[in-house]
C-alpha cells in the first residue's frame, strides 16, 4: 500500500524530473531511477527528499549493490594488469570457475565490466571505469 507521503514524494520527483520515479527502500532510504534506463536499481539515493532531488540533479549514481562473488570477481579483475578470462579471474580470486563466470556475466549485464573475444575464442574481461558505467550498453554491445 502506498502511503500519502510516498505519493507526494513520487509526485514531487515526477514533476521536477519527468520520467523519474521515486520510492522508499526497506532500509528507509529514498531512491529514484529514470524509467527504463539500464542498469536496474536506483540511479539516485538520499536520506531526505531534498538530498534525493540534489542527487538526481547532480547525476550522482549510487555504488552498485554487489553480491559477494561479484565483488570478489570485480576486485580480482580490477587488480589485474590487463584483460582476464573467467578462468584467470577464478584462479586469482579463489572462486569456482562457474561462479566466476556467472559473476562476470552479471557484472557485464550491469555495465561494470566489458568483454572481447580473444585470439582463441575465449572471452577476455576488463573493468569499466566508474565514469563510463552509464555509457556501456548491455549484452548486444559486444556480441
Amino acid at each position: 500500500m502506498i502511503t500519502p507521503s510516498e505519493r507526494t514524494l513520487a509526485a514531487v520527483v515526477g514533476q521536477a524530473f519527468p520520467g523519474w520515479r521515486a520510492w522508499r527502500q526497506p532500509d528507509g532510504v529514498l531512491a529514484a531511477r529514470r524509467g527504463g534506463s539500464p542498469p536496474a536499481g536506483a540511479h539516485a539515493r538520499g536520506a531526505t527528499p531534498g538530498e534525493l532531488l540534489d542527487a538526481i540533479k547532480a547525476g550522482r549514481a549510487p555504488a552498485p549493490d554487489l553480491r559477494p562473488p561479484e565483488a570478489t570477481a570485480l576486485a580480482a579483475l580490477s587488480a589485474a594488469a590487463g584483460p582476464r578470462t573467467a578462468r584467470q579471474v577464478s584462479d586469482a580470486s579463489g572462486l569456482a570457475a562457474s561462479t566466476a563466470a556467472k559473476a562476470l556475466a552479471s557484472l557485464r549485464a550491469r555495465g561494470l565490466v566489458a568483454r572481447r573475444r580473444g585470439q582463441r575464442g575465449s572471452w577476455h574481461y576488463t573493468p569499466v571505469a566508474a565514469a563510463q558505467c552509464g555509457q556501456v550498453s548491455g549484452p548486444a554491445a559486444d556480441g
